[in-house]
């Protein structure tokens, strides 16, 4: 073979290589594999999956509605043998015993009075009563009121309500007012004019000082809302940056990270809350190009019709039609719920669908969206970081505070977040790669790019190998 050939060759298979590379870039999925197509119709496996994870979920409500009762009954249980215990030290002025346990069950016991003499007053009663109980009355009889069956180790009692079923009975006298001076009514009719109209009087400068006050609160308010405008989270390079999308009930708080980027819908508002008063900024990940069927909204997806082709080795995960108008709301209301949650801001995933073969967008369509997304992101006051999308790099920018990337090493794609780094926006970027070779490999090319970069497993747990220690 001559020189000619053998370059020709060399050329054809570059030339090969190049293309297929460029293709399976292009139409990757989040782990480097190609997506195929499908003929079956997307919704109805997508639906079947929804209606299962609908029901485990109602399940778990249930088990967890049932381990709160279960709780509740407990505590239930200390409060209610206190209140026994209180009970059954009560007695009355005789040093009688008000309350006891006979058996199973918790007793009252009351003591009928009979009046000798009608004449008595009921002061005269009680001091006959103690004095000379033979002169003005006798004890009838000691009466047994059952007020609950009770275990006899006072468990599962409900609150205990007393109620008397004997009571002593005692001749009461009334007296009538009479001859009331008609001048009193007169004047206290007269004092009462007075104070009502001093209660006017009173009540309109109060009137008068709390719209001030409203008026003042408003401005104070406006200028406050507009001030918050200007305070959107935007990290800087070199901000240490930890992602767990998993676990996120348990969300590990000690990492050593300024930023915790975490699960939207999976994450208690309490750990946010936790990670918050340590002094750390909250990033709320939900897709917004792809919907999971195990989200409490799948089914709205689905019945609103925007639910697309299945995405590639992402089992349980369609797309979604980024073009739809229907979908505008169901993005809001995720965003709605980031912010009643307390995020700082927000990771919105898979807003590269364009990329993919599976997918008819076009480059303008995306942009469109993904534009769309940081504005109503800014509207409501939250950081929002653009998800790989690198191609859109340029366009995008202006829009996005921070960005994060997935495998730019592995696709020798680090370089074009250099425009966020010298806008002095945050690259935050992950690799899943084993090797301590290849991972030494990849820290430093990212430290010398100035990313904040790590390396995780697919689990995307709370481990991680932060590249700043190859620096």
């Amino acid at each position: 073979m001559n020189l000619k050939n053998f370059s020709l060759i060399f050329l054809v298979a570059l030339i090969i290589f190049v293309i297929s590379a460029e293709a399976g870039r292009n139409g990757r999925s989040r782990n480097g594999r190609r997506p195929k197509k499908s003929n079956e119709d997307p919704t109805i496996k997508f639906r079947q999956s929804v209606e299962k994870f609908k029901k485990i979920r109602e399940e778990e409500k249930m088990k967890r509605s049932l381990l709160a009762k279960r709780e509740e009954i407990n505590e239930n249980d200390e409060i209610n043998r206190a209140n026994i215990l209180l009970l059954l030290g009560k007695h009355d002025s005789s040093q009688r015993s008000l309350f006891e346990i006979d058996g199973d069950n918790l007793i009252q016991n009351e003591y009928i009075l009979e009046i000798v003499n009608d004449d008595s007053t009921p002061e005269q009663v009680t001091n006959n009563l103690i004095e000379d109980s033979n002169r003005k009355m006798a004890f009838k009889s000691k009466v047994k009121t059952v007020i609950k069956t009770v275990k006899k180790s006072i468990k599962n009692i409900k609150t205990i309500s007393i109620t008397k079923n004997a009571y002593t009975t005692i001749k009461k006298t009334t007296s009538t007012l009479k001859n009331i001076n008609t001048n009193t009514i007169k004047k206290t009719s007269t004092v009462q004019t007075i104070t009502k109209t001093k209660i006017a009087v009173a009540t309109n400068d109060a009137i008068a000082t709390n719209d001030a006050i409203a008026t003042n609160n408003a401005v104070t308010s406006s200028i406050t809302s507009s001030n918050n405008l200007n305070k959107i989270y935007q990290p800087k390079p070199g901000t240490k940056f930890q992602w767990q999308l998993s676990n996120c009930n348990k969300v590990n708080t000690s990492v050593n990270a300024d930023v915790f980027d975490i699960d939207l819908f999976e994450t208690p508002e309490k750990k946010i809350k936790e990670l918050q008063n340590k002094g750390k900024k909250v990033i709320c990940y939900f897709s917004g190009g792809t919907i999971e069927s195990w989200r409490d909204d799948a089914e709205d997806f689905l019945n609103k019709g925007v639910v697309l082709a299945e995405m590639e080795d992402w089992e349980n995960e369609n797309w979604v039609n980024i073009n739809s108008s229907k979908l505008k709301p169901l993005i809001q209301n995720r965003l709605d719920i980031a912010v009643e949650k307390g995020c700082d801001g927000v990771e919105i995933d898979n807003v590269d669908g364009y990329t993919f073969d599976e997918n008819d967008f076009t480059y303008s369509q995306q942009l469109k969206f993904n534009k769309w997304l940081a504005d109503e992101a800014h509207k409501r006051n939250l950081s929002i970081g653009l998800k790989n999308d690198m191609d859109q790099i340029k366009d995008l920018l202006p829009f996005y505070d921070w960005a994060l990337n997935e495998e730019c090493y592995e696709y020798g794609e680090c370089e074009k977040y250099k425009p966020f780094i010298e806008a002095n926006k945050a690259v935050f970027g992950v690799s899943y790669i084993t090797g301590s070779k290849k991972i030494a490999e990849a820290c430093k090319k990212a430290n010398k790019l100035n990313l904040d970069y790590q390396i995780k497993n697919l689990e995307l747990d709370a481990s991680k190998i932060d590249c700043s220690i190859y620096e």
